[in-house]
Parts: structure tokens; C-alpha cells; sequence
């Protein structure tokens, strides 16, 4: 298990070059069945555009893809695809719409419309960084639960759950390298009274 970056959010961004108007649209998607039914939502969007270049990436399966749907070979989607590859981000699928207005760009020309594009759409939409992280479970009691909070404000943590019953349980997710030392503080402060149980191992944004 890696980390990797992934795009943040969905994002919009247009610019015009010697008439062509170049509509980019960055979207989070973590499938090529959702990067190609996102492609096709944005031909449906804009079915009179002459071009709807694309370019996706995917981290789990691995894998990617582009089209130049059109314009000249090399001149569009690949470039695209190299943006993405440039930037060291996944999980991320980009249209790039072209309405052709009237001036011919040539293919140096196409080549950096359409990876100004892609960048700035990825730009928009921003990256976010999903780390190994694996899902613990402590069991507190309740004299020990403000300390065990104190704690946590120092530690990178995704809070999933508390109950309280007889005890205090919090269920969070914590980078995979934060584990060790913070099972041992807790042991420390507790004197072995925090019962901790290992969870899953998946990959989490920590903001």
C-alpha cells in the first residue's frame, strides 16, 4: 500500500486562444467506468463542440487513458495525460472541450491549449493526499478519556466513532507510521488500562 495524490474536488475553468474557446472539466473519480460515464456526461453537455479531449488516471486498479477525439494525433489527449502524470495525481479524470473558432492553432499550438488546459483544471481542483492509515479501537475508561482527547490533539487523526457505555470507545483512523508511538503514550498514561484493537489498513485524507 502507497500513498498517492488524488484530486480534491470537481472544478470548471475556460480560457479562449485566437478564438477557440477551451472548456475544462477536472473531476475526483476513482474507477475508469466513472471517468468514462463523466466523459460522456460532459459530451452530452456540449454535443455542438467540434472536440472533447480527455485524459484519466486511476490508482486502484492502476490505470490510464486519453483520446484525442479528432484533433491531430499527439496534439491533444496525450499531452493531457502527461500533465496528469507530471503532477504525480491519480484518481482524476479531465475534459478538455474545444469550440473551433475559425483560426487554425497548429499542432505546437493544440499541444499547449490543451496542457494549459488540463493544468489548469487539475490546478482548480486542487489535490488531496490519501496516506496508509490503518482503523484502531479504543476502549477508555472514563477517568482516562480527557487525557486519552489531550493526546489526540497532537496526533493526525480521522475520528469514525464514539460510544459510551460502561467505558468510552473511539474508533479513528491513524497514519500507519504514527501507530507505534502512539500506542505507546497511551499505554503510559493509562497504566495498560486502554484496551486497543487493530483495524483495517486502508488509504485516508487527513485534512
Amino acid at each position: 500500500m502507497r500513498g498517492y495524490y488524488a484530486a480534491g474536488q470537481a472544478a470548471e475553468t475556460e480560457f479562449t486562444e485566437k478564438k477557440s474557446r477551451f472548456i475544462t472539466h477536472a473531476r475526483p473519480v476513482e474507477t475508469a467506468a466513472e471517468a468514462e460515464e463523466f466523459i460522456a456526461e460532459i459530451k452530452r453537455r456540449y454535443p455542438d463542440a467540434r472536440h472533447h479531449c480527455w485524459a484519466y488516471r486511476t490508482h486502484d486498479p492502476f490505470g490510464e487513458r486519453y483520446s484525442d477525439d479528432g484533433e491531430p494525433q499527439g496534439t491533444a489527449g496525450s499531452p493531457m495525460l502527461g500533465v496528469l502524470q507530471k503532477q504525480e495525481i491519480e484518481d482524476i479524470c479531465v475534459v478538455v472541450v474545444r469550440y473551433f473558432g475559425g483560426i487554425l492553432l497548429g499542432a505546437a499550438g493544440l499541444t499547449r491549449a490543451y496542457s494549459r488546459g488540463c493544468a489548469d483544471g487539475v490546478n482548480a481542483a486542487g489535490k488531496r493526499y490519501k496516506c496508509p492509515a490503518q482503523v484502531l479501537s479504543l476502549r477508555i475508561p472514563y477517568d482516562r478519556l480527557s487525557a486519552v482527547e489531550r493526546r489526540l490533539e497532537h496526533q493526525t487523526v480521522q475520528m469514525i466513532d464514539k460510544v459510551y457505555a460502561d467505558h468510552v470507545t473511539l474508533t479513528l483512523a491513524m497514519p500507519i507510521g504514527e501507530i507505534a508511538e502512539f500506542k505507546a503514550a497511551l499505554i503510559e498514561l493509562s497504566g495498560g488500562k486502554i484496551g486497543i484493537t487493530d483495524g483495517e489498513q486502508k488509504l485516508c485524507c487527513f485534512e
